[in-house]
C-alpha cells in the first residue's frame, strides 16, 4: 500500500494503490471547498449549516425536526423550512449554551410581509422556551431578544420583506446590540438573566413549540462572546459562501477543518471510502481521471451513515477511479 499526492496545489489528497498478484486499481480522495468562505469567529459553541442535517457542527450532536419541520434552499447551500405551526428543530442542551453574553446569527427568510407565525406573538429563531433567552420577530419585522415569557428587547421593524437578511444580536452584560445586514444598532440597556430549564430549539419556542417561525432559516450560529462589528459584518459580506472553518472549541480542542478527511481502507475484495457524518454539506462525486471536465455524482443510496462517518463500499476493479468530496 502507497500513498502519494495526486491533486493540484490547494487540494488535500490521498492515492491509495493496493499491491496484490492481480490488478488492483489506485483511488484518488481529494476535498474542496469554496475560496471566498471566511472563518468562522472564535467562541463558537454551536452551528447548523442545514445542509439536510438537523445536526450541529461543532458537537456532533443532531436535533430532531418536528411538525412538518423540513430543508429547502438556503442563501448558502440548504436551510431549515418551518410552517409556522409549531414546526422546529428540538435540540440536546448544553452547558455550553447556557450564557449570559453571546451571539447569536443566522440568515432568514420570511414567507410572508405580514406574518412571521400562524400563532400571535411572532417567529422564534433560535432560544429556549421560558425563561431562557430566545432571538426571533414579530409580524411588523421587528426583532427581539427575549427571556422568554418574562422581558425583552425589541429593534422596531427590522427585516419587512420577504428576501434573505442576515440578522444577528449581541448581549455583553446589559449591552445588547442588534444587527440586520451587517448594520449595528445599539439598544438601550436591558437588564435580565436568563435561566435554562428547556431544551433549546431552532424555529421554535424550546418548551412548547409555540411561535414557530413562518419561513427559511439558514447557517444558525451561537457564539459564548459578543462578536465585533467587523466580525459580523465579514459573516454578511461572505454571504453564499458561508464560514468555511471554526476556530478551537471552548475546551480548546483544536480546530475542526473545513475540508473534511476523506479516507479510503481495504476490506477483503472491497474498498471503503469514508468521512465525518458532520460534514453533510459535501457530497461525493467521481471521475475516470484527475483532468476530467465532468464529475459524476455518487448516489446517495449507495452512502450508509455509521457511528459518526458516511461510508461507501465498492468492489475492487480494474478500472481506475478518482473520488472527491466537494461542498453543496
Amino acid at each position: 500500500m502507497g500513498i502519494f499526492s495526486c491533486a493540484p496545489a490547494g487540494f488535500a489528497a490521498r492515492r491509495l494503490a493496493l499491491a496484490a498478484a492481480f490488478t488492483i486499481p489506485s483511488i484518488c480522495a481529494l476535498s474542496t471547498r469554496a475560496q471566498s468562505c471566511i472563518p468562522a469567529p472564535a467562541g463558537l459553541v454551536g452551528l447548523w449549516h442545514g445542509e439536510n442535517s438537523a445536526g450541529d457542527s461543532v458537537s456532533g450532536t443532531q436535533g430532531k425536526l418536528v411538525n412538518h419541520a423540513t430543508f429547502a434552499e438556503g442563501l448558502v447551500g440548504q436551510a431549515f423550512r418551518f410552517d409556522g405551526y409549531r414546526s422546529g428543530v428540538i435540540l440536546d442542551d448544553s452547558p455550553a449554551y447556557h450564557l449570559q453574553s453571546f451571539t447569536i446569527e443566522a440568515w432568514i427568510r420570511r414567507d410572508s410581509a405580514s406574518k412571521t407565525s400562524k400563532g400571535p406573538h411572532g417567529g422564534e429563531i433560535f432560544g429556549y422556551g421560558e425563561p431562557g433567552y430566545s432571538l426571533g420577530i414579530e409580524d411588523d419585522g421587528s426583532l427581539f431578544l427575549t427571556k422568554v415569557g418574562i422581558d425583552h428587547v425589541t429593534l422596531l421593524k427590522a427585516v419587512t420583506d420577504t428576501s434573505f437578511h442576515h440578522v444577528a444580536v449581541t448581549k455583553s452584560g446589559s449591552n445588547v446590540v442588534f444587527y440586520v445586514d451587517g448594520r449595528a444598532f445599539p439598544m438601550p440597556p436591558y437588564h435580565t438573566t436568563f435561566e435554562f430549564s428547556t431544551p433549546p430549539a431552532l424555529g421554535t419556542r424550546g418548551d412548547f413549540l409555540l411561535n414557530s417561525f413562518m419561513g427559511v432559516v439558514d447557517e444558525v450560529a451561537l457564539y459564548n462572546r459578543p462578536l465585533g462589528k467587523s466580525e459580523i459584518k465579514s459573516i454578511f459580506d461572505a454571504g453564499s459562501a458561508g464560514k468555511c472553518a471554526r476556530q478551537p472549541d471552548i475546551n480548546g480542542n483544536p480546530a475542526a477543518s473545513a475540508v473534511p478527511s476523506l479516507t479510503i481502507a481495504r476490506d477483503g475484495a472491497n474498498i471503503v471510502l469514508s468521512w465525518p457524518a458532520t460534514f453533510s454539506n459535501f457530497h461525493l462525486e467521481s471521475s475516470s481521471s484527475l483532468g476530467a471536465e465532468s464529475w459524476s455524482t455518487v448516489e446517495s443510496e449507495k452512502i450508509v451513515q455509521t457511528a459518526g462517518n458516511f461510508t461507501l463500499t465498492l468492489p475492487i476493479s480494474d478500472a481506475e477511479r478518482i473520488y472527491r468530496l466537494t461542498s453543496q
